[in-house]
């Protein structure tokens, strides 16, 4: 806008504005980079096989890691393949039973099934028992919290987390892509 003599008139902008500009540029980069990581791993175009409530998580999920959230992205991976999982067996009535079922239960009948290879299985697993202290309190030397895990690697922790995010967002991809099937 340009005031009676044609200078521009400088815009003003409140306090609030003023710090999410800055966050902004000072996060451009980093939120790119983990933007082309996401799109290096996933071209886009599946969401249409899951239900509504799991393609909204899949898509906040992803947003939380570009935006570096990445407990909230860890998270959210859990439930999204919780969820996932979910919607094959019981949208498929491999349960027989059409209930929803537990993290445990589903795994447990995956298993047994054998609708996924063990090593996934393990992973799947892992990821839930890992990020335990997210959700419930731990003793502070619970091994696989994240202080300790830093503590033992002499790393910062927002590194180790960024790390965790990237891992789990990997699995996330994988179970996404992962048909249960008898193997």
């Amino acid at each position: 806008m340009k005031d009676l003599f044609g200078q521009e008139i400088p815009e003003t902008r409140d306090d609030v504005e003023l710090t999410v500009q800055q966050r902004d540029k000072a996060t451009f980069k980093a939120r790119s980079a983990r933007l082309r990581y996401i799109e290096n791993m996933y071209s886009g175009g599946y969401e249409f096989l899951t239900s509504p409530d799991t393609h909204y998580l899949f898509r906040e999920l992803q947003a939380a890691f570009v935006d570096g959230s990445f407990v909230a992205c860890i998270l959210l991976s859990q439930a999204f393949i919780e969820r996932l999982l979910e919607d094959r067996l019981v949208g498929r009535s491999l349960n027989g039973s059409g209930e929803s079922l537990s993290m445990t239960a589903l795994i447990a009948e995956i298993r047994a099934k054998k609708l996924m290879h063990p090593f996934l299985i393990e992973k799947i697993e892992r990821l839930s028992t890992k990020h335990t202290p997210f959700v419930h309190l731990k003793n502070f030397d619970y091994p696989y919290g994240i202080n300790e895990h830093s503590y033992k690697n002499g790393t910062h922790t927002d590194a180790d987390l960024e790390d965790e995010a990237k891992e789990t967002l990997g699995l996330v991809f994988k179970v996404l892509f992962t048909d249960l099937t008898p193997r």
